[in-house]
């Protein structure tokens, strides 16, 4: 199939549009911030700075740093972020201009609530004799909150600030650090440069490395000690005497699938095509003996989202203005210095003179990004509403975007929970990757519930210590490691729970799971999703999509309604905190025909996801479907009412249901969080409350209940396929 790569124009935060007589050709770009499909002629970014428009940026405010002990407070002050004559200006000024002097060295500067880095004191400082508060003040814009996109051109038409130790900065971080923190999930630095007019060049001492050169750098590597910036970093020199102060000039990145381009008025600055093993194998980090920390394409980091920022930093002790570069009047703080701060301010005579008046101030005439375009020449996309970070290419309508039918258990698509957590309702298993609890068999995954006395005896349960380490994934409530006693036994179940956060995660689609549900007292059957990222804060905030629950219990009652095997429930759990959970306007129960219940075939469970409505469905059969209204389900859950803020404010109607979220197969056992209900009735009874507080021990010396019901492998839950598809 051909394929050609276009380029496309696309502005204006953040709607696609194109217009009714021009076909839509699918873009690589991606971007979970943007309304409707992303075609030729979509524009989605620009910024002309006619206004400062504080729906499209944010400011940092903080004194941390930016992790180089910087010599700023970043604020949103309109002293030093202000638009004018349609561009941007982000300016440098002086805090004993505001407070007085007196005021760096015993005074406390206290940012509020509004601060947004709290680390390396940034959001409150009192100052000292040799530890003075930030000297300098300026500002860093970003839309972390608003904007961010894979794979694209950026162009920023700027004129840079001249004025010693200014440190200008076009910029990119990760959105989300899915890769971990600083630098695994990776940094673009699109243009860096120093204001200084003579540095390095001073009495014809060599280059010029201040306002007349510009870098372009990528970060990334496994931790900070391996941080490869170096492989990937150029410079590029102006002519003497014209520096990139004195006039506008265009930086741009072309970021593609395939390779990462920097350009300075649309001539190349440097390049990085990694190999087919990706920046590891760039970097070499196998050589090591480091194990790779990106489990995505061959450009992961750089394969998930990205923002766009802009600063004007001062100073700063990581070397980026190294000690020692001839310089007029030379450099008044040294980089080890404990005192920086103090030596930068107290020495102020030498740079204060060249801070002269707007040339200081770092000029942005406009902001765009460019997409890149993958047209299929010999085949019709229509483009699909469905997003995914992990698919790669176009995503078109239709298109099947997940599959694994359990030929053999595929861990390049499933990753498994290694934890006694009890996932947050005190269940009694602990989930890890042991052949006994999943496999594959016959074309199906099953997953199969045992118990730990019969590895490690029954004295284990009371006095043995289990440590998942190293592999531990979840370390909440006790999740790691345990040591059992007479009242707080260690988990006497075993299990698997799979999931596909690594590797596969979507926003709208269609879902369909063919699964064969366990039978056996108190086993808890599950197909679910999980948000990739807790974009809008912790659960329920971000939402869960349970497509399937159901109890394994062939005779519970409530009432006359068997709720074990002949009952399967769908939920969607959504809410501004656990207490205001939503989750019974959206949760719907289906029974099957009496003593026909869900553990005697296979059924298909399937739910249809889409940016009105999700819909879930048994064996094609619609059992429930929500439909928010236009304030979305803030206003479904009436929370206004209650003077709760709207949480999902900055997203879609179907906030928090607009993120991509992941697959998840799991057998639960027990719990404490009510799903058994205490008042049920059930033959021999129920072997712990809810309530108490050693129902691990009361359910385990209560196996005489349950134990003749768990009949070889009707206790394991079977899963035939799972496919995903594009709408």
């Amino acid at each position: 199939m051909k394929r050609l790569v276009l380029l496309c124009v696309i502005a204006a935060c953040c709607t696609a549009k194109i217009s009714a007589e021009e076909k839509c050709v699918p873009s690589v770009t991606r971007s979970s911030s943007v309304k409707g499909n992303i075609c030729k002629g979509a524009l989605i970014f620009e910024d002309n700075f006619d206004f400062l428009d504080l729906s499209k940026w944010s400011h940092e405010v903080t004194m941390a740093g930016g992790g180089n002990w910087e010599f700023q407070v970043y604020w949103a002050d309109p002293a030093n972020s202000f638009t004018q004559n349609g561009n941007l200006n982000i300016h440098p000024g002086k805090l004993a201009d505001i407070y007085g002097n007196d005021f760096l060295y015993s005074g406390t500067l206290d940012l509020g609530p509004t601060c947004t880095q709290s680390w390396n004191y940034g959001c409150v400082r009192t100052g000292n004799s040799e530890n003075i508060i930030n000297p300098a003040t300026s500002a860093r814009l970003h839309t972390i909150n608003t904007f961010g996109f894979t794979y694209g051109q950026v162009e920023a038409r700027a004129r840079i600030p001249a004025g010693d130790w200014i440190w200008p900065a076009i910029w990119m971080m990760p959105r989300y650090d899915v890769y971990g923190g600083w630098p695994t999930s990776g940094e673009i630095d699109i243009m860096e440069s120093r204001g200084n007019r003579e540095l390095g060049s001073f009495g014809g001492a060599g280059v010029n490395i201040g306002v007349e050169q510009i870098s372009s750098t990528m970060h990334w590597g496994p931790d900070p000690g391996h941080n490869r910036y170096y492989q990937t970093h150029w410079e590029r020199n102006s002519a003497a005497g014209n520096g990139y102060n004195n006039d506008f000039h265009l930086y741009q990145v072309e970021w593609t699938p395939d390779y990462i381009k920097f350009a300075i008025d649309n001539v190349e600055l440097g390049t990085v095509a990694p190999p087919p093993g990706g920046f590891y194998e760039l970097g070499g980090f196998a050589n090591e003996g480091i194990g790779n920390p990106w489990g995505g394409s061959k450009m992961a980091p750089f394969d998930q989202e990205f923002y766009l920022i802009l600063n004007v930093a001062v100073g700063g002790t990581n070397g980026f203005f190294p000690d020692g570069v001839a310089n007029p009047g030379g450099k008044p703080w040294v980089n080890g210095s404990p005192v920086a701060f103090r030596d930068f301010w107290e020495n102020r005579a030498q740079w204060e003179p060249t801070w002269q008046g707007d040339t200081t101030d770092m000029l942005v005439d406009y902001v765009r990004v460019v997409c890149l375009f993958l047209a299929d020449v010999d085949a019709q996309c229509v483009p699909s509403v469905t997003r995914s970070s992990t698919v790669k290419g176009t995503i078109c309508k239709g298109a099947l975007i997940f599959e694994d039918n359990f030929n053999y258990l595929d861990k390049s698509k499933w990753s498994h929970e290694v934890t006694l957590a009890g996932g947050g309702n005190w269940e009694f298993q602990v989930y890890w990757d042991k052949p006994a609890n999943s496999f594959t068999s016959n074309g199906n995954l099953n997953i199969h519930p045992g118990k730990l006395a019969d590895i490690y005896g029954n004295n284990f349960l009371y006095s043995g210590t289990m440590n998942m380490n190293p592999g531990c994934t979840q370390d909440m409530a006790w999740g790691c490691s345990r040591t059992g006693n007479a009242n707080n036994i260690l988990n006497p179940i075993t299990a698997a729970r799979l999931h596909t956060i690594n590797t596969f995660s979507f926003a709208y689609g269609k879902v369909e799971v063919r699964a064969r549900l366990p039978a056996g007292d108190w086993l808890w059957p599950a197909i679910w999703m999980m948000p990739r990222n807790s974009v809008y804060g912790g659960w329920p905030t971000s939402g869960e999509i349970d497509i399937m629950e159901s109890r394994g219990n062939r005779n519970l009652r409530s009432g006359n309604v068997n709720i074990g095997v002949e009952q399967v429930g769908a939920t969607m759990h959504w809410g501004p905190n656990p207490n205001n959970n939503r989750f019974q306007q959206t949760h719907w129960e289906k029974n099957s025909a009496q003593n026909q219940g869900y553990d005697r075939a296979f059924h298909l469970y399937q739910v249809e996801w889409t940016p009105n409505y999700i819909k879930f469905s048994v064996d094609n059969v619609e059992i429930g479907r929500t439909t928010p209204p236009a304030g979305g389900f803030y206003q479904m859950g009436g929370f206004s009412n209650n003077g709760i803020a709207n949480p999902w404010a900055s997203g879609t109607k179907m906030a928090p249901f607009d993120q991509e979220f992941y697959l998840i197969l799991n057998l639960a056992v027990g719990g404490t969080n009510g799903y058994f209900p205490d008042g049920a009735s059930n033959p021999g009874g129920k072997p712990w409350s809810n309530g108490s507080p050693t129902a691990y021990k009361e359910f385990w010396e209560g196996r005489g209940q349950w134990e003749p019901t768990w009949q070889g492998s009707s206790t394991d839950m079977l899963v035939d396929y799972v496919k995903v598809w594009a709408l």
